[in-house]
């Protein structure tokens, strides 16, 4: 048994349930970042000029880079066999990426902090809640450390943004990081509450 899942990595039923469940984490993931595209272009359609602004060179990148990695995984799926595993590292990816997008989208004011969120309910559905907690601590860290970075100039303030800095107070970041950090575990304990009574059901009506 793995230390990352309660879930027995070698049984074929398990395997099963997480080949289907990771093939919709792929097809999801393609979805929002289409959708991420589709609204970065959608927004800056009256200002040709402004698809080559720095900051969007880099979201670009992000993009496809995605898409890059997620056929990766699908060339993979068939042939790694400890699919719990596979499984965190898939979701560790996906967050690595996220920070990436808040910060290049504008660091604590940026609107896709949510994007945690989906990755939290992608580890709770497919890892139940170990794993929804272990995604949750990991995003609470990966948002805490950005917006502390940029608070202190550890890295440069949203890369390639043209947009003045707005400049918080230390309560105002605080604030802002115990909002999030309460959401993303809040969310990991519903999601996971409700994937494991439907495991719960599944394993009753087998029997």
């Amino acid at each position: 048994m793995s230390v990352l899942s309660p879930i027995p990595a070698d049984s074929p039923e398990i395997r099963e349930e997480l080949l289907l469940k990771l093939k919709w984490l792929m097809f999801s993931r393609v979805i929002i970042i289409t959708f991420l595209l589709g609204a970065t272009i959608l927004i800056n359609f009256k200002e040709k000029s402004a698809y080559f602004q720095p900051y969007l060179f880099s979201l670009y990148g992000i993009i496809i880079s995605t898409y890059l990695v997620t056929l990766i995984y699908l060339f993979l799926l068939s042939r790694v066999k400890n699919l719990i595993v596979f499984s965190y590292l898939q979701i560790f990816f996906d967050l690595a990426y996220v920070t990436a997008i808040i910060y290049v989208t504008g660091g604590i004011e940026s609107i896709f902090s949510f994007l945690y969120i989906l990755s939290i309910i992608n580890a709770s559905i497919l890892l139940y809640r170990r794993g929804g907690l272990i995604i949750a601590s990991f995003s609470s860290f990966f948002y805490a450390a950005l917006i502390g970075f940029e608070y202190y100039s550890i890295i440069p303030f949203s890369f390639g943004q043209t947009f003045p800095k707005v400049v918080y107070s230390p309560s105002q970041i605080l604030y802002n990081i115990s909002i999030n950090i309460t959401g993303f575990y809040a969310t990991a304990l519903l999601t996971s509450f409700l994937a494991e009574q439907l495991r719960k059901s599944k394993n009753e009506l087998k029997e």
